[in-house]
Protein backbone atom coordinates (compact mmCIF):
# COMPACT_ATOMS: atom_id res chain seq x y z
CA UNK A 1 0.00 0.00 0.00
CA UNK A 2 2.85 2.36 0.78
CA UNK A 3 4.59 1.57 -2.52
CA UNK A 4 1.30 1.23 -4.43
CA UNK A 5 2.03 -2.42 -5.28
CA UNK A 6 -0.72 -3.86 -3.08
CA UNK A 7 -4.32 -2.77 -3.19
CA UNK A 8 -6.92 -3.39 -0.46
CA UNK A 9 -8.28 -6.49 -2.18
CA UNK A 10 -4.81 -8.04 -2.39
CA UNK A 11 -4.11 -6.99 1.22
CA UNK A 12 -7.28 -8.74 2.45
CA UNK A 13 -6.29 -11.88 0.48
CA UNK A 14 -2.82 -11.85 2.09
CA UNK A 15 -4.38 -11.51 5.55
CA UNK A 16 -6.75 -14.41 4.80
CA UNK A 17 -3.91 -16.68 3.64
CA UNK A 18 -1.83 -15.72 6.68
CA UNK A 19 -4.73 -16.53 8.99
CA UNK A 20 -5.24 -19.93 7.35
CA UNK A 21 -1.52 -20.76 7.52
CA UNK A 22 -1.22 -19.55 11.12
CA UNK A 23 -4.31 -21.42 12.28
CA UNK A 24 -3.20 -24.66 10.61
CA UNK A 25 0.20 -24.43 12.32
CA UNK A 26 -1.53 -23.67 15.63
CA UNK A 27 -3.72 -26.77 15.25
CA UNK A 28 -0.61 -28.87 14.61
CA UNK A 29 1.03 -27.40 17.71
CA UNK A 30 -2.08 -28.15 19.78
CA UNK A 31 -2.01 -31.74 18.54
CA UNK A 32 1.68 -31.99 19.41
CA UNK A 33 0.97 -30.65 22.91
CA UNK A 34 -1.80 -33.19 23.44
CA UNK A 35 0.51 -35.98 22.28
CA UNK A 36 3.28 -34.65 24.53
CA UNK A 37 0.96 -34.71 27.54
CA UNK A 38 -0.11 -38.26 26.73
CA UNK A 39 3.49 -39.45 26.45
CA UNK A 40 4.38 -37.64 29.69
CA UNK A 41 1.48 -39.23 31.57
CA UNK A 42 2.47 -42.66 30.29
CA UNK A 43 6.02 -41.97 31.56
CA UNK A 44 7.52 -43.28 28.34
CA UNK A 45 10.81 -41.25 28.52
CA UNK A 46 11.46 -42.38 32.11
CA UNK A 47 10.73 -46.02 31.23
CA UNK A 48 13.00 -45.86 28.18
CA UNK A 49 15.83 -44.30 30.15
CA UNK A 50 15.53 -46.81 33.00
CA UNK A 51 15.59 -49.63 30.46
CA UNK A 52 18.72 -48.19 28.86
CA UNK A 53 20.50 -47.90 32.21
CA UNK A 54 19.61 -51.42 33.37
CA UNK A 55 20.32 -53.07 30.02
CA UNK A 56 24.00 -53.68 30.76
CA UNK A 57 25.18 -52.03 27.53
CA UNK A 58 28.62 -50.47 27.19
CA UNK A 59 28.90 -46.68 27.14
CA UNK A 60 28.69 -46.64 23.34
CA UNK A 61 25.71 -48.98 23.51
CA UNK A 62 23.94 -46.60 25.88
CA UNK A 63 24.81 -43.67 23.62
CA UNK A 64 23.41 -45.61 20.65
CA UNK A 65 20.22 -46.23 22.63
CA UNK A 66 20.00 -42.52 23.48
CA UNK A 67 20.44 -41.63 19.82
CA UNK A 68 17.72 -44.08 18.85
CA UNK A 69 15.45 -42.86 21.66
CA UNK A 70 15.83 -39.21 20.64
CA UNK A 71 15.27 -40.03 16.98
CA UNK A 72 12.05 -41.88 17.80
CA UNK A 73 10.89 -39.22 20.26
CA UNK A 74 11.67 -36.55 17.68
CA UNK A 75 9.19 -38.13 15.32
CA UNK A 76 6.35 -37.66 17.79
CA UNK A 77 7.30 -34.78 20.09
CA UNK A 78 8.41 -31.23 19.61
CA UNK A 79 11.87 -30.20 20.79
CA UNK A 80 10.80 -28.50 24.00
CA UNK A 81 8.80 -31.55 25.07
CA UNK A 82 11.74 -33.86 24.31
CA UNK A 83 14.04 -31.69 26.37
CA UNK A 84 11.71 -31.20 29.33
CA UNK A 85 10.74 -34.87 29.50
CA UNK A 86 14.18 -36.40 29.24
CA UNK A 87 16.73 -34.05 30.80
CA UNK A 88 15.72 -34.72 34.43
CA UNK A 89 16.14 -38.43 33.82
CA UNK A 90 19.18 -38.47 31.53
CA UNK A 91 21.22 -35.74 33.23
CA UNK A 92 22.45 -38.08 36.00
CA UNK A 93 23.67 -40.52 33.32
CA UNK A 94 26.14 -38.06 31.81
CA UNK A 95 28.97 -38.53 34.38
CA UNK A 96 28.46 -42.30 34.28
CA UNK A 97 28.89 -42.24 30.49
CA UNK A 98 31.86 -39.90 30.76
CA UNK A 99 30.03 -37.30 28.68
CA UNK A 100 30.30 -33.58 29.37
CA UNK A 101 26.99 -31.85 29.99
CA UNK A 102 27.80 -29.12 27.46
CA UNK A 103 28.53 -31.74 24.82
CA UNK A 104 25.27 -33.51 25.54
CA UNK A 105 23.39 -30.20 25.36
CA UNK A 106 24.82 -29.46 21.93
CA UNK A 107 24.01 -32.97 20.72
CA UNK A 108 20.49 -32.70 22.16
CA UNK A 109 19.97 -29.50 20.17
CA UNK A 110 21.03 -31.33 17.00
CA UNK A 111 18.32 -33.91 17.73
CA UNK A 112 15.78 -31.18 18.50
CA UNK A 113 16.51 -29.63 15.11
CA UNK A 114 16.24 -33.07 13.52
CA UNK A 115 12.81 -33.45 15.13
CA UNK A 116 11.62 -30.32 13.35
CA UNK A 117 12.19 -31.88 9.91
CA UNK A 118 11.07 -35.47 10.50
CA UNK A 119 7.47 -36.66 10.15
CA UNK A 120 4.87 -37.03 11.53
CA UNK A 121 5.18 -34.07 13.94
CA UNK A 122 7.98 -32.06 12.31
CA UNK A 123 6.56 -28.55 12.34
CA UNK A 124 8.91 -27.35 9.60
CA UNK A 125 7.53 -30.00 7.25
CA UNK A 126 4.02 -28.68 7.79
CA UNK A 127 5.16 -25.10 7.24
CA UNK A 128 6.79 -26.03 3.93
CA UNK A 129 3.73 -28.07 2.96
CA UNK A 130 1.37 -25.20 3.73
CA UNK A 131 3.46 -22.80 1.66
CA UNK A 132 4.22 -25.07 -1.32
CA UNK A 133 1.16 -27.36 -1.30
CA UNK A 134 3.49 -30.31 -1.95
CA UNK A 135 2.86 -33.76 -0.54
CA UNK A 136 4.24 -34.11 3.02
CA UNK A 137 6.05 -37.34 2.12
CA UNK A 138 7.73 -35.65 -0.83
CA UNK A 139 9.00 -32.96 1.53
CA UNK A 140 10.08 -35.60 4.07
CA UNK A 141 12.03 -37.47 1.39
CA UNK A 142 13.72 -34.19 0.46
CA UNK A 143 14.70 -33.75 4.12
CA UNK A 144 16.32 -37.18 4.35
CA UNK A 145 19.85 -36.01 3.39
CA UNK A 146 19.64 -33.31 6.08
CA UNK A 147 18.49 -35.83 8.69
CA UNK A 148 21.40 -38.11 7.79
CA UNK A 149 23.84 -35.20 8.02
CA UNK A 150 22.48 -34.24 11.45
CA UNK A 151 22.83 -37.83 12.60
CA UNK A 152 26.42 -37.87 11.31
CA UNK A 153 27.12 -34.58 13.11
CA UNK A 154 25.74 -36.00 16.37
CA UNK A 155 27.89 -39.11 16.06
CA UNK A 156 30.98 -37.01 15.33
CA UNK A 157 30.25 -34.87 18.38
CA UNK A 158 29.88 -38.00 20.53
CA UNK A 159 33.20 -39.32 19.20
CA UNK A 160 35.10 -36.02 19.35
CA UNK A 161 33.52 -33.98 22.17
CA UNK A 162 36.37 -31.45 22.05
CA UNK A 163 34.60 -29.87 19.08
CA UNK A 164 31.83 -28.71 21.42
CA UNK A 165 34.20 -27.75 24.20
CA UNK A 166 36.68 -25.73 22.14
CA UNK A 167 34.98 -22.35 22.59
CA UNK A 168 34.05 -22.79 26.29
CA UNK A 169 37.64 -23.88 26.97
CA UNK A 170 38.97 -20.90 25.01
CA UNK A 171 36.79 -18.52 27.05
CA UNK A 172 37.56 -20.39 30.31
CA UNK A 173 33.91 -21.08 30.99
Amino acid sequence: MVYKQINWKKFIEILRESAILGSSLMMIMIGAMILTNLIAHLRIPRLLTEWIVTSGFSNWGVIACLVLMYMIMGMFLDGLAMTVLTIPVIYPLMPVLGLNVIVFGVILMVFVEMALITPPVGLNIFMVQAITNDNIWTIAKGNLPFVLMMLLIALILFAVPEICLWLPNLLSI
